[in-house]
Parts: structure tokens; sequence; C-alpha cells
């Protein structure tokens, strides 16, 4: 049976203490490539003994025992060993000597040896062997462990679906979490951007402490097919949806749909002010669920998704762009009439967001900058370290040092915070919110992103600032004001 090559290897300290682990390392990596054990013990011995004169000579020349990289690579015509010494470089007649030792300590072991500089690397030693015959007997287990992991996933992906109604949507129990894991990881390996959702114990913490609500979608079998939760990291009065997935064989039952009424009765039952989503601009269909549920347009967050995050095997996934969000905003409770402060560009996408949502806005006089004491405001950082994002707060007064401070703070959630995309978030209903936002977006640092409902506990005008490449050409924007909103946001981007 014909293989794809393999490569082993092990990084670890040229210490003679861990001599016993490099030769366990080299005895299994091997045994593998089909030789026999008296030949692999031959060629253990000589491999761990030019190791010894690698570290040797490189201590003659007055450097310490630095780190050691072994590789052994599998192909069907032979095994090469390489070893790396990351130490001092060496000598060209030192190396030719050196060579000259290896081939008299080899012979007959190795059809191949070399003993030369590796530019940065460092010193090499390589040896290689004819192998005795092209299949691997446990490369047959691997290739059956792979064919039958492939089927699996194929039938996961490619079941027969079942009528609607025999699916249960109901609220999460204890023994759901690791259904609910390996449902993530069948759908999305390990590329879904909040670790929480492969940590089975983690998600009943979150279940019991009420930072996570959970409904899922159950089969008549009893298998979990699907989820979705309302989040809410602080305990706040709004929440979250999102931590949706639903495995692929259960796709167009309506279950998204299912799931996402029983949430909306939940957050009503525990008396949410509203309930706010982040559909993909990647395709419509959440979108068109969440707007079939009532939910109004509210921002575009750009690059809020890394370029890695993906269904499997979807072609369209295969961008290096980061990819984008809308907010989403369901009210669970009337609100209030606001009155807001935002700049003569915005004010007409604000007033068609608050027209959609239902709720009555007034708009403060223009003003201009603010003549209170410097130092009055505060801003609040924090950051997304998974998703490399970062967000800016402004929760109090606005004084004439807010916007450098913004601007400075933007800089260094890059240049510190390693952060693709800083998200600030001023507070709409401050006098002095239009002037700021104005300055802001003249200066060129930031762009228009929409209005946050409720962020800080009132309304925020959110503005971003996306320092990684954004898929712009190919976002999908469902519903009149989200293009209106994506339209702002183009027009703010090119100033």
């Amino acid at each position: 049976m014909k293989h794809h090559p393999y490569t082993f290897s092990l990084s670890l300290p040229g210490l003679p203490e861990l001599g016993g682990d490099v030769r366990g390392f080299l005895r299994s990596a091997i045994e593998f490539a089909g030789f026999s054990r008296a030949d692999t013990a031959e060629m253990v011995e000589k491999t761990c003994g030019l190791i010894g004169c690698l570290e040797q000579a490189i201590e003659v020349e007055g450097d310490v025992a630095l780190p050691l990289d072994i590789a052994v690579a599998i192909t069907p015509d032979q095994v090469v060993i390489s070893i790396v010494e990351h130490g001092i470089p060496m000598a060209e007649e030192d190396l030719e000597a050196r060579q000259d030792r290896m081939r008299v300590e080899v012979e007959g072991v190795f059809d191949d040896h070399r003993w030369e500089q590796d530019g940065m690397e460092g010193t090499k030693v390589v040896l290689a062997r004819t192998r005795p015959h092209p299949d691997i007997p446990l490369a047959e287990t691997i290739q059956n462990r792979r064919s039958a992991h492939d089927h699996d996933q194929a039938e996961f992906e490619a079941g027969g679906k079942a009528n609607p109604a025999e699916y249960t949507i109901r609220t999460f129990h204890e023994h759901d979490a690791l259904a609910i894991s390996r449902l993530f990881y069948r759908c999305y390996g390990r590329t879904y951007p909040n670790p929480d959702v492969y940590l089975p114990e983690r998600l009943v913490e979150l279940n019991a402490s009420g930072h996570l609500l959970s409904v899922v979608s159950e089969t008549a079998d009893g298998a979990v097919c699907g989820h979705y939760a309302i989040e809410r990291p602080n305990l706040e009065l709004i929440g979250e949806t999102g931590l949706a997935v639903v495995g692929p064989a259960h796709r167009g039952c309506g279950l998204m749909g299912r799931m996402r009424d029983l949430l909306h009765a939940e957050g009503a039952r525990l008396d949410l002010r509203g309930l706010w989503c982040q559909p993909t601009t990647r395709h419509p269909y959440s979108q068109r669920t969440d707007l079939a549920h009532g939910t109004t347009p509210c921002a575009l967050l750009l690059g809020t998704t890394p370029p890695e995050t993906h269904l499997k095997k979807l072609a369209e996934d295969g961008s290096n762009l980061r990819h984008s969000c809308l907010i989403h905003w369901l009210p669970l409770a009337e609100e209030s009439e606001i009155v807001v402060s935002v700049p003569d560009r915005l004010w007409p996408v604000t007033e068609a967001i608050y027209r959609q949502r239902g709720r009555n806005l007034v708009r403060h006089a223009p003003t201009g900058p603010p003549t209170n004491d410097a130092d009055a405001s505060v801003i609040r950082t924090r950051i997304d370290p998974v998703r490399r994002l970062g967000w800016i707060e402004v929760p109090g007064e606005i004084d004439q040092t807010t916007k450098s401070r913004i601007i400075d703070a933007v800089d260094l959630l890059h240049q510190a915070g390693n952060v693709d995309v800083a998200y600030v978030d001023l507070p709409i209903t401050s006098v002095h919110c239009a002037w700021l936002a104005d300055e802001l977006l003249s200066a060129g640092k930031l762009v228009f992103a929409g209005i946050g409902p409720h962020f800080e506990s009132e309304d925020v005008l959110r503005l971003q600032r996306p320092y990684a490449a954004v898929d712009l050409d190919g976002l999908v924007l469902e519903g009149d004001l989200a293009r209106m909103i994506g339209d702002m946001v183009i027009e703010t981007i090119r100033g």
C-alpha cells in the first residue's frame, strides 16, 4: 500500500539527561518506517553517537549546548534523519574533517550522510537510508482510521432530513454539553472563535451561572443536532444571541428559527430589555432569519471574524480576508424616547435606524466643542485576544482631550494589543457626541459603524478602525436599511 510522506519531529534541550527521550523517539519513528528491530537499534545508536559528537563540536568552539531539533522524514523510498543544533557557526575545514570521520562511523548503516551549515538554523547532520519496502504496515491502520473518519463525517453532513415535526426544541441540560462541543467541532473544526464551545465543563458552568442560556435541537432519537444561546458576560439586561450551529444533515428544517423563538421567550422570562445578534455578511441566510424574527439592522461591524473561521468544506471560506457582521436589535420591552447628538452627515442613517426600531427620536441642538475642564473624560479599553478585536468606551463626560485619548488608545490597541480591528463607542445622548464623532471621522482614523443598542446602559454611536484587510467586495447585506448602513460605512472609508 503506497502512502504519503510522514514526518516526525522532536525539539528539546541538548542535555545528556534527555538521551532516553531521544532514543525512544528515534526508535518509534524508525520502526514505523518498516525496519527490523536489529536495524532500528543500529541506526538509533549511530544517530545518538553523532548527536553527541555534534554537541561536543559546538562546545569546543566555546558555545553552550542549545536546543536540538530532530526530524525523521519517511517516504516510500527512504528514511531521512536530520539533527539541527542552533549553536555557533563552525569553520569549513572543521566540517569537512567531521564529515570524513562520520563517513567511517556510519558506513554500512546509512546510505547518505552530510554534516553542513544550515544558514540561520545552525549546524545540521543529515542521515538517509533506503527503506526495505515501500509499504508501511502501520500506515494502513492510519489510513483505515482516516477513511472511517471521512465516512463518518460524510454521513454527518449528508444524512437524510427528518420531518421538522420530529425535532424537539428545548433548553439546555448538563448532559448536552459534550454533544454540543462535538457538534461545533464537526461543523467548524477548531476554527470557531469562541473557545468555550469546545469545553463541555465550561458550557455547563456558564449555563449554571446565567452567563449563557443555551437551547438545543434534538432529533427523535435524542441526538443533539443544533445549538443557540443568549450570552450575557456581565449578566447585563440585554443579551447577545449567538453560538448558533445546526448539523448539515438537519439544515432546511427551520431549526434555527424555532430555537430563536425559544430564546426570545426565555429572554422575556428574564425581563431582558432586548436581544442583539451579529449575523454574518458572508451570506444572506442568517440575516433573513433574524429579519423574519423582527430584528432591526443597526450597524455594520467590519472585520469581526478572523479569516480562518469557517464551516468545514465550504469553498467560499478560502479567503484570507477578515469577514464582517451586522448588529441586529430586537427590543423585548418598550423603549422610551431618546435624545441623541450625531453629526449632520450621520443624521439620515441614524433617523432611519430609529424609525425602523420604532423608538421615538429627538435630536440635540448643534453645539461647538466642549468647554468643560480638561481631564474630565474617562475611556475604557478591552480586548478579545482570540478574535483579535479591541473596544474603546467613553462611559462619561466628553472634553477636549477625549479625541486625542481615543486616537492614542486605538493605535495602542493595535500596536501593543495585537488587535486587527478596534471599535469605539461614544455616548450618543451626550450633547458633545456630534462634535467628537465629527472630529474623529475628519481625522481619518475612524469610520462609521452604526448604533450599538443599550451597550452602555443607553445606546452608543459606534465608530471603527480596521487595521487588517477586510473583505469589502464580498459584503452581502439584506434589506434596504442594512444596505443604507453599508453605503454610509463605505462612504466614510472613502472620505
